[in-house]
């Protein structure tokens, strides 16, 4: 029997609530797959659910090597999160887009040492944060 859309969404939910990030975000990407090509809003909404469960995954791992990769594919998702939003002809669009890049300056903090770096990106992230 194949999962609905819903089902899978419903199904990841639920792992999200027993902080089982990385299983979700695979349930993300197979909810993902099952959306039609143009349906961008949606597509924009679960890239970014995929995001969240990656960012949440990478503070799972058990070494600096695995959490940086984790966050590399975070911000992948982000990044492709904002692909899909440029493709939507509504102005309110921008914002979402200015969310996703925020988050991206976020995650890439974590994977920097040097704190003039840290501090840049997280001012970026701000200013990103509370554009109108």
């Amino acid at each position: 029997m194949n999962a609905t859309i819903e089902e899978t969404l419903s199904e990841a939910t639920e792992l999200e609530k027993k902080y089982e990030w990385l299983q979700a975000s695979e349930l993300y990407e197979q909810a993902q797959n099952m959306i039609d090509e143009e349906d961008y809003f949606r597509k924009c909404e679960i890239q970014e659910k995929i995001g969240y469960s990656l960012h949440k995954a990478a503070f799972q791992q058990a070494n600096k090597k695995e959490f940086l990769l984790g966050m590399e594919n975070a911000v992948n998702a982000y990044t492709s999160a904002q692909r899909f939003f440029k493709q939507i002809s509504d102005d309110r669009r921008v914002p979402w887009i200015r969310r996703c890049k925020a988050f991206s300056k976020y995650l890439d903090h974590w994977a920097v040492a040097d704190p003039s770096e840290k501090f840049s990106l997280l001012t970026e992230c701000h200013t990103l944060a509370r554009a109108h």
